[in-house]
């Protein structure tokens, strides 16, 4: 018995430690925070696929650097497409609960709006 308390207490710390999504060099799932805003671009012919996060931090409007979604090693994540973004985040922590799609004004860009809430972890009760 003591074994099984032992190894899910194992798993959960693996699951939860691997739980990394950096922001302006911050890992946003060890912020005091419940929802975030997923932006994503789809690439072009002549351009990448985007993936920026809103989840209230200062002075994001003047500085999308400070909205880049980073690795664990601090280092700017390049995604496929939209999905490629959604399920990094659906990996690392946080449920999707909707969605929104907007273009410009000529639709040459659209761009695609998850709102996501960080899952609860078990055991935890938040404040």
């Amino acid at each position: 018995m003591k074994a099984l308390v032992l190894t899910l207490i194992g798993c959960f710390w693996a699951v939860f430690a691997s739980a990394q999504v950096y922001v302006d060099g911050e890992n946003i799932n060890q912020k005091d925070i419940q929802y975030c805003q997923l932006f994503a671009t789809n690439p072009t012919l002549l351009s990448r696929s985007f993936a920026w996060i809103d989840y209230g931090q200062r002075g994001h409007a003047n500085n999308w650097r400070k909205t880049e979604i980073a690795g664990e090693d601090r280092k700017p994540i390049i995604f496929n497409s939209t999905m490629d973004a959604l399920n990094f985040m659906v990996r690392n922590g946080w449920d999707l609960v909707s969605t929104a799609v907007s273009a410009d004004k000529d639709g040459s860009t659209t761009v695609f709006t998850y709102l996501l809430r960080k899952r609860p972890v078990i055991g935890v009760v938040p404040e």
